[in-house]
């Protein structure tokens, strides 16, 4: 009988370890993936060139000139738009705390798609510019 009881604290032990490293594991991740957010938006105008070069081909030159208005764009959104970002999330995060209604979901959604809509109008002049560079 002491022997089954042994093996049941053993048991919720190792159990309890196991939950504590799992949590652990999940508030590194979190750390990790806030991070690889940050180094992401830090190098968007890298990683544009970078994506944008693999479906176009980019020629030497267009590489450092859509660099360039890269950075321009990421400084705009920076000083512009990510204020408008913190003030939906906290916007949203206050409707978590209430009844969330279809209606809400849907003004959030329209709300995001206008966000996305003023980042491509904000870079259509560049991209026209691009687009105008581009050879067969």
């Amino acid at each position: 009988m002491n022997r089954f009881i042994f093996a049941g604290q053993w048991w919720q032990a190792a159990g309890l370890r196991w939950s504590k490293m799992l949590v652990l594991a999940c508030a590194l991740l979190s750390l990790a993936s806030c991070s690889t957010l940050q180094v992401g938006y830090d190098n968007a105008d890298t990683v544009a060139v970078w994506w944008l070069d693999r479906y176009l081909e980019l020629t030497p030159a267009q590489k450092p000139l859509l660099k360039q208005q890269a950075g321009k764009l990421l400084q705009w959104h920076r000083q512009t738009q990510l204020p408008h970002y913190v003030e939906f999330l906290q916007h949203v995060q206050g409707q978590l705390r209430g009844k969330v209604t279809r209606a809400d979901l849907e003004a959030d959604a329209d709300r995001m798609g206008h966000f996305a809509q003023d980042v491509l109008l904000q870079s259509l002049p560049e991209l026209t510019d691009l687009a105008l560079q581009l050879n067969e």
